[in-house]
């Protein structure tokens, strides 16, 4: 069948973009480009806007590409488990209230959209 494309996740964000948390910790009241964050306090995360994220972290904002909801990031090659790594971080900057432990950055809970969706939801962050 056709080979399948290999994605390979950027590096850290380039220099003079603003860090993933605000002072002291606190999550930006904006995204990190200063896009507004996923969802405010309640409101649903939805897949759309997960697979957007992928999409802008590691496919080069490519939003054609077939992301399905039980797709596992890692074995497709879309991002690694540095990868994980950021993706925690920007849904931690992009969505209010959302806290992710290290030890919770794994592909049972950050493998596909469909994996991401039911781990917010059970962090209590409102789903759509």
């Amino acid at each position: 069948g056709p080979r399948a494309r290999t994605y390979y996740a950027r590096p850290n964000r380039p220099r003079g973009e603003p860090p993933l948390a605000g002072p002291k910790g606190e999550p930006p009241l904006a995204g990190p480009k200063g896009e507004p964050p996923l969802a405010g306090p309640g409101e649903p995360v939805t897949d759309d806007e997960i697979k957007a994220l992928i999409c802008d972290l590691f496919l080069g904002g490519d939003t054609e590409f077939l992301l399905s909801d039980d797709l596992d990031l890692l074995e497709a090659g879309i991002c690694d488990s540095l990868g994980l790594v950021q993706l925690a971080g920007e849904l931690q900057a992009h969505t209010p209230g959302l806290s992710i432990l290290d030890q919770e950055v794994d592909r049972t809970n950050l493998g596909s959209i469909g994996a991401i969706r039911r781990f917010i939801a059970g962090k209590g962050i409102a789903q759509a």
